[in-house]
């Protein structure tokens, strides 16, 4: 019997099959699509895509304000008992309390900004403690008399602690003292333009499949969850930048959104490569308390989460019949309030981000028309194939950036 050489046709999965070909054999395949899902977005599920709903410009702009600052940490403290009087002078305007004037930065406020004459204050440090009154203030000086009050004065260091207490005013006062009227804040956001697409071919779309039939519905689905993950990261990482054609191949300006990152400034904490401990999160929400706000959420990726879950090991006990395996932390209460710990894939490895959930707020560009995210199919150029496009216009507001906190540069060891 003859024998035909060489390699036979083969049009099924296999395609270095040599004895046969499942040309037109049906594969035993699962009806259902299975896929990976790596696309979390924590952060975005609990802000909302739609949490800030009054963005009507390209910059989004709002308004804060806090209260006047009563105390403060002097360099300029001479380290002696004599005088009485004393002047306080610094170039370093942050050191004095949190004033009044400004533009919102530190570096704008003076010494009249804080304290008026008549003002009684503690000074106190690690030697002692005494009250003194403002006698005079200048742009970059404080006069304090030390001799009232039946306070003796002690010998401070240059850090000492600067505290007001009250106001000395005398009687039948004829005449307001300065204007402590606290200046808010502008503070602002650009709108930034995410987008993508997908093409779905007719032949795709015409055939049987052994999974879903409707290719485009799918593919529109994992193209919103990578979106997601845009929106999650920018969130996080996003800088500012005002609309301007800054890459050649632009044809128009593109602007794009600061996260919560670039708003972040106070509570911000790097350190090192050192391990994360408890110490480190109830420093960083003892911070936001201090400042008067209370945090609600800390994220972190799986290595400081698995940190965080080793906090409970002092505290575990089994018995010998218990089979189980496993701890895991999903809150942290401290006295300056309660966090719950959320894993993010989208999270720096070596980062722990806390944040009071409501004073985040994201959103799409509406004024005249909603810009949150559509699906709009492409000039048809051929019968082939279709072309759709996803986009949408967003910003956020991080307010009170004291409220919230940032570990960062934290060990990626895994306990």
């Amino acid at each position: 019997m003859a024998t035909i050489g060489g390699m036979r046709k083969t049009y099924g999965y296999d395609a270095s099959a040599t004895t046969w070909d499942a040309q037109n054999e049906a594969l035993d395949v699962s009806p259902m699509l299975d896929i990976l899902r790596p696309v979390d977005v924590p952060l975005l599920t609990l802000i909302g895509r739609a949490s800030l709903e009054d963005v009507d410009s390209v910059k989004h702009e709002w308004l804060e304000d806090e209260y006047r600052g009563m105390t403060t940490v002097s360099a300029g403290l001479n380290n002696t008992t004599d005088p009485v009087t004393v002047t306080l002078t610094t170039a370093a305007h942050s050191s004095y309390f949190r004033a009044t004037g400004g533009n919102g930065s530190p570096a704008d406020y003076t010494a009249a900004d804080s304290v008026t004459p008549g003002d009684i204050v503690r000074l106190w440090d690690a030697n002692g403690s005494e009250l003194a009154i403002v006698t005079a203030v200048t742009a970059t000086t404080i006069d304090l008399d030390r001799s009232q009050l039946g306070s003796t004065p002690v010998s401070h260091t240059t850090s000492c602690n600067i505290t007001i207490i009250g106001t000395l005013q005398p009687q039948g006062l004829t005449a307001v003292g300065a204007s402590r009227t606290t200046t808010k804040s502008p503070l602002f956001n650009y709108t930034q333009i995410f987008e993508d697409s997908f093409r779905a071919s007719s032949t795709q779309r015409s055939t049987r499949k052994y999974t879903a039939n409707n290719d485009r519905a799918r593919e529109l689905a994992k193209v919103m969850d990578l979106m997601g993950v845009q929106l999650e990261r920018t969130m996080i990482f996003g800088r500012k930048q005002k609309p301007a054609a800054t890459v050649a191949s632009q044809q128009g300006p593109a602007g794009a959104m600061g996260g919560i990152h670039s708003f972040v400034s106070s509570n911000v904490y790097d350190k090192n490569g050192a391990v994360l401990t408890q110490t480190m999160i109830e420093d960083a929400l003892q911070a936001a308390w201090e400042a008067g706000a209370r945090s609600s959420h800390l994220f972190c990726n799986a290595t400081q989460k698995r940190r965080i879950n080793t906090f409970l090991d002092p505290y575990k006990r089994t018995d010998y019949s218990d089979n189980r395996l496993g701890t895991f932390v999903d809150a942290f209460d401290t006295d300056f309030g309660s966090v719950v710990v959320v894993l993010d894939r989208q999270m720096p490895t070596d980062e722990v981000l806390i944040i009071d959930a409501s004073r985040i707020k994201f959103g799409p560009l509406n004024a005249n028309e909603s810009r949150a995210f559509r699906l709009t199919q492409r000039p048809v150029e051929s019968q082939e194939s279709e072309l759709w496009q996803v986009s949408g216009e967003y910003t956020m507001e991080v307010r009170l950036e004291k409220s919230h906190a940032r570990i960062y540069d934290l060990s990626t060891t895994a306990p």
